[in-house]
C-alpha cells in the first residue's frame, strides 16, 4: 500500500474481519502510533494498546515506536508525553518537560498595553515647489538690446536687471504719460499710468520717467523674484513678441520631498505631521518639515498616492532638485497591544501564537492582527495585557500540539 507523504501528518484506517489497523504517518513514510488487532470477543475499548513513541527534542517531526537516535542531529530520542493528565488547562493545550522546554530553546515574553507608533519609510525625491517660480515674459512686441544674465543656474535678487527691452508701444506710451502730466488733467495723468503698468513697465521706472520728464527708450527687464534661473530663451537681438517666455526663475530656499506611499500605510498619514528627510549624499544633515500635501488620487499604474513634504534648504542650496530622498514618519496609533512579529505563525488562512501557561503547559491561539510596526506587529483580538507568549521555537510546540489532536482523534 503507498500512503500519501505531502501532508505532515495522515491517519489511515483499515477495517477487515472486525479487527482495526491504524497508522499515523509523517513525510518519511513510517509508521508512528499503531494499534495492535484486537479479537471479536475482547472489549475494543480495554485491550487498546498505545506503544510509548519516542521524538527527537530539536526535530519533533522525528517521531520513531522505539528508543533510538534522531537521524537529523544524533539527539538521543525522548518518550513523548502522555497528555491524558493536563488538568484545568484549556482542551488545546499542551504539556512539555522543562528538559526539553531548555533543549529546543523556548522563549517567551509578555504581552504589554504600550502607545503604539508606527515608523514609516518613504522613498522620493527632491523637487521645486512651484509656487516659488516666476516667469518673466514680454507684453509688447520689441528687440532684446542687452544680456545682463546671460546663462541657466546663475543666482539673482529681486529687482536685479536680467536684459534690456527696446519697444516703440513702450516708448509711445511714455510720451503718452509725459503729455497727461503737461496737461495737468489728473484723468488723464491716471489712465496715462494704468496703460504703463498694463505693459509691465514696474512702478520705480513709472516714477523715473515722471522724475525726469524725459522718455526711457531701453527698459530694464527685472527679476520678479530672488532665485536661480533656471531657464533662458533669448540672445541679444532678438524680436519678442507679446507673450514670449524670456526667463524662468525658481525660489529653491524651500523645496519639497516627494515621496509615494501605499494604500496600507495611507491611513496612517495625515496634514501636518512632523517628518524627518533625509537626501542623498547629506545624510547626517537630515531636514525637519511637515506633510504638506496628500494626494486625493491613486496612481492607476503604481496604485500609490503622492505626498509632499515642505523642507528649508540650506544656505548653500545643498540639496538641489532631482536628488533622492527617503521620508521618515512616525505616526501615532493610539494605545494597544503589539508583539513580535516572529512570534506569529502564519498559516496562510490564520495567525497564531503559542500562550505559555505555565508550568510546561502551552496552548496555540488564533489572532486577529493590524497593521505592521516594524519588527512588531499590532493585535486586535486573541490576546489581552498581561498574557504571556512564546517568541521562540513556537513552531515546534505548535507541531506538538497537532501532533496531541491526532493521538487523541486516534483514541477516540
Amino acid at each position: 500500500m503507498k500512503f500519501n507523504t505531502t501532508q505532515s501528518l495522515t491517519a489511515v484506517v483499515s477495517a477487515a474481519g472486525g479487527a482495526a489497523l491504524v497508522f499515523f504517518l509523517l513525510r518519511d513514510g513510517k509508521a508512528l502510533i499503531h494499534n495492535e488487532p484486537t479479537s471479536n470477543t475482547q472489549n475494543s475499548e480495554q485491550n487498546k494498546v498505545i506503544k510509548v513513541m519516542f521524538h527527537c527534542p530539536m526535530h519533533p517531526q522525528v517521531i520513531r515506536d522505539h528508543a533510538g537516535t534522531c537521524p537529523i542531529c544524533g539527539m538521543t530520542l525522548v518518550p513523548m508525553q502522555d497528555h491524558s493528565h493536563v488538568n484545568d488547562q484549556p482542551s488545546d493545550a499542551i504539556h512539555i518537560e522543562a528538559n526539553i522546554i531548555q533543549s529546543i530553546g523556548v522563549k517567551t515574553a509578555v504581552v504589554q498595553e504600550s502607545e503604539l507608533r508606527k515608523s514609516l519609510r518613504i522613498t522620493g525625491s527632491i523637487a521645486i515647489d512651484p509656487q516659488r517660480t516666476a516667469v518673466v515674459n514680454s507684453r509688447t512686441m520689441g528687440w532684446i538690446e542687452s544680456i545682463a544674465v546671460g546663462s541657466e543656474g546663475l543666482s539673482v535678487n529681486y529687482g536685479q536687471t536680467l536684459a534690456t527691452f527696446y519697444s516703440p508701444d513702450l516708448v509711445a506710451a511714455e510720451e503718452d504719460y509725459l503729455q497727461a502730466m503737461r496737461s495737468h488733467d489728473s484723468t488723464l495723468v491716471t489712465s496715462a499710468r494704468k496703460r504703463l503698468e498694463v505693459l509691465g513697465v514696474s512702478q520705480s521706472l513709472i516714477d523715473s520717467v515722471h522724475k525726469m520728464g524725459v522718455a526711457i527708450r531701453s527698459i530694464p527687464i527685472q527679476a520678479p523674484i530672488a532665485g536661480v534661473v533656471l531657464a533662458k530663451s533669448v540672445v541679444q537681438g532678438q524680436n519678442v513678441m507679446p507673450g514670449t517666455d524670456l526667463y524662468r526663475i525658481a525660489d529653491l530656499s524651500h523645496v519639497w520631498a516627494v515621496g509615494k506611499t501605499y494604500p496600507e500605510d495611507l491611513s496612517q498619514l495625515q496634514s501636518g505631521m512632523a517628518a524627518q528627510v533625509v537626501i542623498q549624499g547629506h545624510e547626517n544633515s537630515p531636514r525637519a518639515g511637515h506633510i504638506i500635501f496628500i494626494a486625493p488620487t491613486v496612481d492607476p499604474e503604481t496604485k500609490t498616492t503622492e505626498i509632499r513634504v515642505g523642507i528649508q534648504n540650506s544656505r548653500e542650496l545643498m540639496f538641489k532638485p532631482g536628488m533622492n530622498a527617503d521620508l521618515h514618519i512616525e505616526a501615532k496609533i493610539g494605545k494597544g497591544l503589539a508583539i513580535p512579529a516572529q512570534a506569529v505563525i502564519r498559516t496562510g488562512e490564520r495567525s497564531v501564537v503559542i500562550l505559555a501557561l505555565g508550568k510546561g503547559n502551552f496552548a496555540p491561539r488564533n489572532l486577529t492582527l493590524g497593521t505592521r510596526l516594524g519588527d512588531s506587529v499590532q493585535v486586535l483580538q486573541g490576546l489581552t495585557a498581561g498574557d504571556t507568549i512564546v517568541t521562540s521555537a513556537q513552531f515546534l510546540i505548535d507541531g506538538e500540539s497537532n501532533l496531541k489532536k491526532a493521538v487523541e482523534g486516534f483514541g477516540k
